[in-house]
C-alpha cells in the first residue's frame, strides 16, 4: 500500500476512534481530565492532555517509521493521525470554542459542527465525534449530568 493513502486512511480512521476515546474513556473513567472542558475556568484543560498522549504516539510512530527499516509505513500513519489532530484542532478549539480567534465567529459551512457540539455539551450525550459528530449517534449511558451545562 501506497504512503498518501497509508496517511488517508489513519486521517478518516481517527475520527471514529477519537470519538470512541471520547465517549468510553472522556466520558467514563477518565471524566475527571474531561470535566473541566464542560466547564472550563482557565484557557489551559485537563482535557488537553488527553491530545497529547495521541500526538505523543504520532512523534514515537514518525520516529520509528524514519529511523526502522520496514517500519516507513509508521511515518505515513503519523501523518494521518496529525492531519487529523491538526484539522480537529482547528475545528474544535479554534472555531467552535475559540481558543484561538483565527477563524471568523461564524462559517456558514462549519455551523453544523458547531451546533452538534453544543448539543454534546447541553445533554453530555452524543455526538461524541466532532469531524463527523452525527455517525453513531446515541445517548449518553449516564444520562443528563447537571455539570453538563453549555460552556463557551
Amino acid at each position: 500500500m501506497n504512503g498518501p493513502l497509508i496517511a488517508l486512511i489513519v486521517a478518516v480512521a481517527m475520527e471514529p476512534v477519537s470519538a470512541a476515546v471520547h465517549r468510553w474513556f472522556g466520558h467514563g473513567p477518565g471524566w475527571g481530565f474531561h470535566r473541566d472542558h464542560h466547564a472550563p475556568t482557565t484557557w489551559w484543560e485537563r482535557n488537553d492532555a488527553i491530545p497529547l498522549v495521541f500526538a505523543g504516539l504520532s512523534m514515537v510512530a514518525f520516529a520509528i517509521g524514519v529511523g526502522v527499516d520496514g517500519f516507513a509505513w509508521l511515518f505515513w500513519a503519523a501523518t494521518g493521525a496529525t492531519a487529523f489532530g491538526l484539522t480537529y484542532a482547528l475545528v474544535h478549539d479554534v472555531y467552535i470554542h475559540r481558543r484561538l480567534r483565527l477563524l471568523p465567529r461564524h462559517v456558514r459551512w462549519l455551523e453544523p459542527w458547531r451546533r452538534a457540539h453544543i448539543e454534546h455539551h447541553r445533554t453530555g450525550g452524543a455526538p461524541y465525534g466532532v469531524l463527523a459528530p452525527r455517525a453513531g449517534k446515541t445517548r449518553s449511558p449516564h444520562g443528563r449530568r447537571k455539570d453538563h451545562e453549555p460552556s463557551r
